[in-house]
């Protein structure tokens, strides 16, 4: 399937976009928690994006953290 320049170009300007969205929210956020919370939250207002998760692990691979959004109250994240 061929997408037209247009599609393209459009599809380029909403990744940018998130790229920048995502950017100041690790310039703004300390927590850790709390960001990759608000990163998650920011791309399901992004056209494409209709559920994200987030998994931070250690240096060893073991659990840290996790986020979602657009997922529902049933998804449980990994780890947990």
């Amino acid at each position: 399937m061929r997408f037209s320049s247009e599609a393209k170009t459009n599809h380029l300007s909403i990744l940018f976009r998130v790229i920048l969205k995502v950017n100041q929210l690790l310039l703004r956020e300390k927590n850790r928690t709390k960001l990759i919370q608000n990163v998650c939250n920011s791309l399901v207002k992004t056209p494409g994006y209709y559920g994200v998760f987030i998994v931070l692990l250690d240096d060893n691979g073991k659990f840290i953290t996790a986020a979602e959004a657009g997922l529902g109250k049933d998804f449980l994240p990994f780890g947990t």
